[in-house]
């Protein structure tokens, strides 16, 4: 459904950020630094109640609930090398977590490690 995309990366919603002028981005595709306008309407963005970039919550729920688990899965998949490679290991842990909770325990793991030169 075209209602469930975000604006910027054209995929479905995920980890949806909803701003100040109603639209709603997937958290990953909004820059640090909120941009002065929305690039859908033009009204002027501020982040909605702390200050600081928050998912919405029941939006997230209620697309985690039409995405199958292979989609799901898929996605987790590049978001975990996206925190792997920016060292957000804490991030990735908690990515991973989503993945085995999903996979119900038969999610199978390849991690590419570097080896050091001991000398």
């Amino acid at each position: 459904m075209e209602v469930f995309l975000c604006p910027s990366c054209h995929f479905t919603l995920w980890e949806p950020v909803t701003v100040s002028c109603g639209h709603s981005f997937c958290r990953s595709c909004l820059p640090e630094e909120l941009p002065a306008q929305c690039c859908l309407c033009g009204d002027k963005l501020a982040l909605l109640g702390s200050g600081t970039v928050k998912c919405n919550v029941l939006l997230g729920d209620l697309l985690e609930k039409c995405r199958d688990k292979g989609a799901r899965l898929a996605r987790l998949k590049i978001d975990l090398e996206d925190l792997l490679r920016s060292g957000n290991y804490k991030g990735a842990l908690r990515s991973l977590q989503k993945g085995i909770d999903l996979g119900e325990g038969k999610l199978n793991l390849r991690v590419k490690v570097n080896q050091m030169d001991k000398h």
